[in-house]
């Protein structure tokens, strides 16, 4: 058996086309203004405009949304040299997840998280074996602290950062000070804006929300949101075991990078299984980390294995996504 399957796939500059194509499809096929989301009641995300969260309106700017988050990881992508060859498969794997995930569809927290951690992880990036990136530090840990604005729990994942830049070889005193005032930024601004409108409660109300520790509840989740994030959590263990035993293959600089996204994935991925109420908004973490190391996976890996798994994966995805869209 010829395995060209794959290795023609990963490096044709058509795949994200098509990726493109079949996420247009499956996002006009939906086109469910009504459906519930993942939303929180967070003063950042009460701030914006009702008109935008809603309606038709908030279906558009969810794809638009959406298109902006691939291409910030097609330039990730270009920008670290991820890649030892010219693949468009880590952007194409973010928006094929994205796309059968049909309750992240309309304008919600999960993109705007999804955003922020992007452009935290293009500054973690850069600190790389960077003792003195105080102000590359500060930027990385503000973008995370943005998130907490977007969805208090997200707090939570600032350890993780921690571990990543360890990691990256770039923690010490003097960045970590760096981090902690980077995350603690936004909540100065939020408490002059809660000050200034006179209802300094609301501030209060998101401190008590990142406070407040409750046992999980999966009673709301569906087959719907549970699929398309076990497919994830099963590429990114892929991903995670294939690069360990390839990892010698990479330059040391990448391979310290895919370790920084797999620490992240980990902590994604138990973040938002500790937190279901928050389910689809957590999912903007571990879908990063999987389209990292999954394309990472599928573009580098040319046996029989990666072919067939490559193959279930697709299949899966179609067959999430036509599952979503036929039962909403």
């Amino acid at each position: 058996m010829r395995l060209e399957f794959l290795k023609k796939i990963a490096s044709s500059q058509f795949t994200l086309p098509a990726t493109c194509i079949f996420a247009l499809a499956v996002w006009i096929g939906w086109s469910d203004a009504e459906k519930a989301g993942f939303f929180t009641d967070s003063i950042a995300w009460n701030i914006i405009p009702e008109s935008i969260r809603s309606g038709n309106t908030a279906v558009f700017i969810g794809f638009a949304c959406t298109i902006v988050i691939t291409s910030m990881m097609f330039e990730m992508n270009n920008k670290f040299a991820l890649l030892r060859i010219r693949s468009r498969m880590p952007s194409s794997c973010l928006l094929a997840l994205i796309s059968a995930s049909t309750f992240l569809h309309n304008f919600q927290p999960f993109h705007l998280i999804a955003i922020t951690t992007l452009l935290s992880l293009f500054t973690l990036f850069v600190t790389y074996q960077t003792s003195s990136s105080t102000a590359t530090s500060f930027v990385t840990y503000l973008f995370a602290g943005t998130a907490t604005l977007i969805v208090p729990k997200m707090i939570f994942m600032v350890p993780f950062y921690w571990i990543a830049q360890m990691i990256m070889r770039s923690l010490n005193p003097r960045t970590f000070t760096a981090g902690i005032l980077g995350v603690l930024t936004p909540f100065w601004f939020l408490f002059v804006y809660a000050f200034c409108i006179g209802d300094v409660e609301i501030f209060y109300n998101d401190i008590n929300d990142i406070i407040r520790i409750t046992s999980p509840d999966y009673s709301s989740l569906t087959a719907v949101e549970i699929c398309p994030a076990s497919l994830a959590l099963a590429l990114f263990a892929a991903g995670s075991i294939n690069f360990y035993r390839n990892s010698y293959k990479d330059k040391t600089r990448t391979r310290t990078i895919y370790n920084a996204a797999i620490a992240l994935g980990i902590g994604g991925f138990a973040i938002a299984l500790l937190v279901p109420s928050h389910f689809g908004s957590m999912l903007a973490v571990p879908y990063i980390c999987t389209a990292i190391v999954g394309g990472q996976y599928f573009a580098q890996t040319n046996t029989r294995t990666s072919n067939i798994i490559f193959i279930i994966a697709v299949l899966a995805i179609i067959a999430s996504a036509t599952a979503n869209l036929w039962t909403h």
